[in-house]
């Protein structure tokens, strides 16, 4: 299968890519950064700033074949509000990257390749979320949750508006992802990543939306009955 991973140079997405490359899939990576040279990556890699819809363009045209399933990882919270007592602002230019990055390159890429799947009359677009679209839990961050909210809730309009096509939007949202084997809370990129394979080899019953780990989910719907003020002091710990 040919299968696109954008963010593809680090973390879930880097190991997503190696994985799906194991499995013998045809891969393709972008991302921001430029490997080294050689490439240290066993897939092809593009690098691509996501968010430049003149480049995104370009690169989504050099790949031959066109993927079948797009992945999208690229993701980051920029801190967009600040908490000095004395001096709190709202830092505007940060709150625009988060949703920059966490949905406007995901629009961008729909943007391009939903006409070609409609044409295929198949394709399948997986965005990578997170719990924190549930409830917010990084401090002086307002940007990241809500524009993982805004894209999750764009891809549930866009379920219902191709429902009848061959058309698979997948929202997985993640709880903290990290390397460590085993721990309490979230789910570490070998884990998540094999979730996220077997949900493109199960095709058919993959137009959802998906929260993992459970545990941490029904932690994070809990925690939307704790008042702010309460709240608010429980994360500053």
């Amino acid at each position: 299968m040919n299968i696109l991973v954008i963010g593809a140079s680090r973390g879930l997405g880097n190991t997503l890519a190696l994985l799906l490359h194991q499995q013998g899939h045809q891969v393709w990576g972008m991302g921001r950064t430029s490997p080294a040279s050689p490439s240290p990556f066993p897939f092809h890699y593009l690098q691509c700033d996501i968010t430049n819809r003149a480049q995104a363009y370009f690169s989504f045209q050099q790949l031959i074949p066109m993927p079948e399933v797009i992945v999208y990882c690229a993701g980051r919270a920029f801190d967009d509000i600040t908490e000095d007592a004395k001096n709190q602002n709202l830092l505007l230019p940060q709150l625009h990257k988060n949703f920059e990055l966490n949905c406007f390159g995901f629009l961008k890429t729909i943007d391009f390749f939903l006409p070609l799947y409609l044409k295929e009359k198949r394709g399948h677009f997986i965005y990578i979320s997170s719990l924190s679209a549930i409830r917010e839990n990084h401090r002086q961050r307002i940007g990241y949750s809500s524009s993982k909210l805004a894209t999750n809730k764009i891809l549930e309009n866009l379920r219902m508006q191709y429902f009848c096509s061959n058309i698979k939007f997948t929202t997985v949202n993640f709880g903290r992802l990290h390397h460590r084997k085993h721990a309490l809370i979230g789910i570490n990129y070998q884990k998540a990543s094999k979730k996220i394979a077997h949900i493109i080899c199960n095709y058919n019953r993959s137009n959802r939306c998906y929260y993992l780990p459970k545990l941490q989910t029904l932690l994070t719907y809990m925690t939307k009955f704790i008042p702010s003020r309460l709240y608010k002091k429980l994360m500053s710990k």
